[in-house]
């Protein structure tokens, strides 16, 4: 899921868990604090193992007229695609820091992404904070085995400048209370396409189902020189979280994401005309793990 849905305190990394504070995990800031996260991810198109990328960002702990910050510096990318393999430690430095906020005073949105060969990495690495946020109602969580689900449907925008030029999706998100250890605890949250539409379709074809009866919920527009790639359908993931409870830290998490997609290949400027048409099955694991 790549989305700009954050708009307000971001429950991640040192963050507040209201629903456990005094009891299953402490909140604690500490400016200057620097740790490393790696996102690895691994890429299956139409059943054969196409992507494998690993990403490193360092983030410090700033406070800024008494708000904190997590300020975001990613310093390293590899990536294998097909044959072809990228490091990528010069592209990842050209990332401007950027921050994540860590109380209610502060903000947080996915950043301009000036680097189109980041994009994959920003947005999941922003994705596994969404999901253990207070504003998707992690609050309701107050003892294991507790299941919260979000009233309405949560819609993301997917563009991302030169890459994607217009795209969305949408879900509906259940989150859950899954395990307590002595020194960390387990949140498992669900995004599932949702019962009714919840997208403004480019197409009149987007609206048939290309799975089954369950509703598409996601759709991109991407430039292909002087024509146009589009892809819709249906996308959903899960992701489970390891949280300390001693400081409140994201320990390591994992993401298992599923895309079923019609695709449009070489299309005019009014999404017409295209050269062929072919469906496309991605599925998606990625794992984030903290390091020293």
């Amino acid at each position: 899921m790549n989305n700009k849905i954050i708009s307000a305190t971001l429950c991640a990394l040192i963050f507040s868990l209201p629903f456990c504070k005094g009891q299953d995990i402490k909140r604690i800031f500490r400016e200057g604090n620097k740790k490393k996260y790696q996102l690895v991810l691994e890429e299956w198109h139409n059943g054969k193992q196409d992507i494998w990328t690993r990403a490193v960002c360092e983030l410090n702990t700033i406070n800024d007229s008494g708000s904190y910050y997590e300020l975001v510096k990613w310093i390293s990318m590899v990536q294998a695609k097909g044959k072809d393999s990228i490091v990528g430690d010069t592209i990842a430095a050209k990332v401007k820091p950027y921050r994540i906020a860590l109380d209610s005073s502060g903000k947080l949105e996915i950043p301009k992404i000036d680097v189109p060969a980041m994009t994959q990495p920003i947005q999941d690495f922003t994705t596994f904070f969404v999901a253990i946020s207070t504003q998707l109602g992690i609050a309701h969580l107050k003892h294991v085995g507790d299941v919260y689900e979000i009233p309405s449907t949560i819609k993301g925008d997917l563009a991302s400048g030169n890459f994607i030029l217009e795209g969305e999706d949408c879900f509906r998100v259940k989150l859950k209370y899954q395990s307590k250890k002595r020194k960390e605890v387990t949140i498992v949250t669900s995004f599932e396409p949702p019962k009714d539409s919840c997208l403004t379709y480019l197409l009149p074809e987007m609206n048939i189902p290309v799975s089954e009866t369950v509703r598409n919920n996601i759709q991109m527009i991407m430039p292909s020189n002087d024509k146009f790639n589009i892809q819709y359908g249906l996308e959903e993931f899960t992701i489970e979280s390891h949280i300390s409870r001693r400081t409140g830290t994201l320990l390591h998490a994992t993401m298992s994401n599923s895309i079923i997609l019609k695709m449009k290949i070489n299309c005019n400027a009014n999404y017409q005309d295209c050269s062929f048409e072919m469906p496309f099955r991605i599925v998606r694991k990625l794992k984030l793990e903290k390091f020293h």
